[in-house]
């Protein structure tokens, strides 16, 4: 009940400083409506505050909004759309924004299919230390896929992530020391990252801890 009377109280108070001009208090706002917290879940609405704030520079509006663009939630789905406000979030240094738009490049949508800007935008969200832009690129080396294959990077890019809290990294580090790939084989020390990440609450990991004898 606390909680739930806090969250409300929250939005009272994001509603107030949104109407007074604060962008940030307009996009709090929106992602209160748009996961029902202390208000009645709204996509509808979430998009609007999602506009008002992108529009007024908040590049994490931008990227809420874009999300509902691309999978068509409470606004036509489109793509392109979508492309255009996660490189403006980008542009801007917001690295879920980069991240996005390095996806919609690997799989060709709302943009032209561009492997080498994926891969790009994949690596500047490592480097600035965000575990979803390592785990992709890890993925894209171990894959092979638009990159040539090479697992001792792959491992060293989960092995980043899965250091700094990332669970699917550490069961995809596991997968690599189970088979010895990019690293030498021990199932032993992949028993171990399955089961960090089971712990962590990634289900693969549980998965994949009760297949190793």
């Amino acid at each position: 009940m606390c909680g739930i009377t806090f969250s409300a109280e929250l939005a009272k108070r994001y509603k107030k400083e949104c109407d007074a001009g604060n962008m940030r208090a307009c996009f709090n706002l929106g992602v209160l409506y748009e996961h029902g917290k202390g208000v009645k879940e709204d996509y509808c609405k979430a998009v609007k505050l999602y506009k008002r704030a992108c529009n007024g520079d908040n590049n994490d509006a931008c990227v809420s909004l874009g999300v509902l663009y691309e999978y068509g939630i409470c606004i036509e789905q489109d793509y392109h759309k979508a492309s255009k406000l996660y490189k403006t979030a980008c542009d801007w240094g917001q690295m879920m924004g980069c991240f996005k738009l390095g996806v919609l490049y690997e799989h060709g949508t709302g943009v032209w299919e561009d492997y080498h800007k994926a891969v790009k935008l994949f690596k500047l969200v490592c480097d600035w230390g965000k575990p979803i832009g390592c785990n992709a690129l890890g993925f894209l080396y171990q894959k092979g896929k638009h990159i040539k294959q090479n697992y001792q990077k792959a491992a060293k890019l989960y092995k980043k992530t899965c250091d700094n809290g990332s669970m699917w990294g550490c069961n995809s580090l596991g997968i690599l020391y189970e088979h010895g790939k990019g690293v030498k084989q021990d199932k032993q020390k992949a028993k171990e990252l399955f089961k960090k990440a089971c712990d962590g609450g990634e289900d693969d990991g549980c998965k994949n801890e009760n297949g190793i004898p």
